[in-house]
């Protein structure tokens, strides 16, 4: 190549350099004028710091804005955990399918970052608190429309939603503990067969690590430019789109269908929960053990009963759980290991109840019956309760307090 060619080349290759430079730097001049062009979902996957300045920009909840229940502020010494701001708007993020079924894209929150019908704060009263994680509070439904709500309805005992995504049964404990000034007669614990014997493991580890977690031990740099994050956020999502519509390249197949009324219903079409299959295998690897529910649910009946109050535990299964008896699995062994975890958390619960003390109510098998009906029990995307998942599991809640004995008002 001569050296015309070589210059001509080189004048070509800096021209669409500095094209890409001035193209990028409109692109950052745009988004920092204009960060409502940032898609939600996107934003969830931003570098955090840069994320809660632009949420913080466009008035949305950030981790700045919650209220934060430290290790301090904690009866057990566990990590961190955060609750909504009083009043919060909280936004669900749902897939377009979960949506189309009912779901709600945000919720308001009641004056103690909670999700209950606003006028229930100020009464600073109930006779039942219910306490768990995401499948507690307002995922999939209105907090008119929740399980709490419709506990109360039945019974004609208050009751008062603790539920807060993404937390585990010592946690549940701690909020029936920040909450006891309510002078309830009856709580409710919430097992979520998912992800609660994870976030026992969590809780495990943060004590035994002497309070840190892994995010102390490697905080991430803070990102520098609105462009760069939005196109390396761009790239993953349509990365993880191309990979769910041609691949199985992750490291679980977690998809599942099942028949719902005449026709067949994809389940967990995002692939998400990744952690329950790990959690699954490891379990039947015999890394970890369902004895690990006993300390938990040991320290909260004997809270309970100290304080006068009826101590009741119910076990909320999954997804591929509730369709149990029609579900197929894409990948049939990571369906074997997660129904054998299903089963053993089932098993360990209901033969522990008499000795530790709770009163127990498996809700596998009314939303199976439910489910058997047509009927969809929870989103396809997020897998959480739909509203009709959250009225059987308030009604049958219903059921089984009345058969304790603790008279209504």
């Amino acid at each position: 190549m001569n050296d015309g060619k070589l210059r001509s080349l080189a004048m070509n290759l800096m021209l669409i350099a500095i094209a890409l430079v001035i193209g990028f730097g409109i692109i950052e001049v745009t988004l920092r004028a204009f960060p409502s062009l940032i898609g939600l979902n996107q934003l969830q996957s931003f570098e955090p710091t840069m994320r809660d300045e632009i949420a913080n920009r466009l008035g949305l909840p950030t981790l700045a804005s919650a209220v934060l229940i430290t290790s301090d502020q904690r009866t057990d010494h566990g990590p961190l955990f955060p609750m909504s701001a009083p009043n919060a708007i909280v936004y669900t993020f749902m897939d377009r399918a979960d949506v189309a079924l009912g779901a709600p894209e945000h919720v308001q929150m009641d004056a103690n970052g909670l999700c209950n019908p606003l006028e229930k704060a100020p009464l600073g009263k109930a006779d039942i608190l219910v306490a768990g994680d995401s499948f507690t509070t307002c995922q999939g439904a209105a907090p008119k429309d929740g399980a709490s709500q419709k506990l109360q309805d039945l019974t004609g005992l208050s009751t008062y939603n603790l539920g807060i995504g993404n937390t585990g049964p010592y946690e549940y404990l701690e909020m029936l503990k920040r909450f006891a000034h309510f002078k309830p007669r009856i709580t409710v614990m919430n097992i979520y067969e998912g992800n609660d014997l994870r976030d026992i493991v969590r809780y495990k580890r943060f004590v035994e690590s002497g309070g840190t977690t892994e995010k102390d031990r490697n905080p991430p740099s803070p990102a520098w430019s609105y462009a760069a994050q939005f196109f390396k956020t761009s790239y993953k999502l349509v990365e993880a789109s191309v990979k769910s519509t041609f691949t199985s390249s992750q490291d679980y197949n977690f998809r599942y269908s099942a028949p719902v009324g005449d026709h067949i219903m994809a389940m967990n079409i995002s692939n998400k929960d990744q952690g329950e299959v790990e959690r699954a295998i490891q379990l039947r690897e015999g890394k970890i053990s369902t004895d690990l529910f006993a300390e938990p649910l040991k320290n909260y009946v004997d809270w309970a009963k100290a304080n006068g109050i009826v101590p009741v535990l119910t076990y909320i299964p999954s997804m591929y759980t509730a369709y149990e008896g029609s579900v197929t699995f894409e990948d049939p062994e990571v369906g074997k290991a997660v129904q054998a975890f299903s089963a053993a958390q089932r098993k360990w619960l209901a033969e522990h109840a008499q000795s530790i003390g709770y009163n127990f109510l498996d809700l596998t098998p009314v939303l199976q019956e439910t489910a058997a009906k047509g009927v969809i029990t929870h989103f396809p995307s997020n897998v959480h309760l739909t509203a009709k998942g959250e009225e059987v599991v308030g009604t049958r809640t219903a059921e089984f307090i009345k058969t304790l004995g603790v008279a209504t008002p």
